[in-house]
């Protein structure tokens, strides 16, 4: 399983797709990519592997020979459709996307259906989690920079308390006419330890301490470091 997330940024001009890493083996895991590109489509599945697989490979066959943007939609949910057809329960769910003149973002579920995404929503393990997060600081007018930082941050958070979420954040960007998956490198290869995200997750790391420290100093601090804490904190909010 897995967590992923789906959200705009700069006022819709702007969309990413974003999960974790990890694939489970029994008692064991391993990090696999999650966020791929499918003709055009990008595309992050939670549930069997298996299964995503199938998909992937029923869609690229269909998406090849279409050059119709507007089509994109329809061949995925028939192929959703073809899936839950198949088998007696499609262990899958999702978020895909694609740009037109401004990306589109949509998340699909078990029964193959598939909704258009309007602002942000998440599937897979840890998602009630990851979605009070989003809840609570998405704007649509967030920029790319900052979706970046929580996507990241929320999944991090997720890692934390659910043991089918890894630390390892997969991030797509899609804009108009064009997309970038974050952790490919110079030479087309797939690096789930990307500096530029290893940066913020370190940022993020550092963020999280200094706030349990405030947190401590606050709640067991001496009276004279608690009152020059809250001083600064009136002052920043003032």
């Amino acid at each position: 399983m897995t967590v992923i997330i789906g959200m705009y940024y700069d006022d819709k001009n702007g969309a990413l797709i974003a999960s974790d890493s990890r694939r489970n083996w029994g008692s064991y895991y391993d990090l696999v990519k999650k966020v791929d590109e499918v003709e055009r489509v990008i595309i992050a599945t939670s549930g069997t592997i298996c299964v995503s697989n199938e998909l992937k490979e029923n869609l690229k066959k269909d998406l090849k020979t279409t050059k119709r943007t507007k089509d994109i939609k329809k061949i995925v949910k028939k192929n959703l459709k073809k899936l839950v057809g198949s088998k007696n329960e499609m262990d899958l769910e999702g978020i895909f996307g694609f740009y037109e003149n401004r990306p589109e973002i949509f998340c699909f579920y078990e029964d193959g259906d598939i909704e258009l995404i309007d602002d942000f929503d998440t599937k897979g393990c840890g998602w009630t989690e990851v979605h009070k997060i989003l809840k609570n600081n998405y704007r649509s007018n967030i920029s790319k920079k900052e979706g970046i930082e929580l996507a990241i941050y929320s999944i991090l958070e997720s890692s934390k308390d659910n043991k089918e979420v890894d630390d390892n954040p997969q991030i797509c960007l899609i804009e108009n006419k064009k997309y970038k998956i974050i952790n490919y490198d110079r030479n087309g290869n797939f690096n789930f330890y990307k500096s530029k995200i290893l940066k913020v997750k370190n940022r993020i790391i550092r963020i999280s301490e200094q706030y349990q420290t405030a947190f401590d100093i606050l709640w067991r601090g001496d009276k004279k470091t608690k009152n020059k804490l809250i001083k600064i904190l009136n002052d920043y909010k003032n």
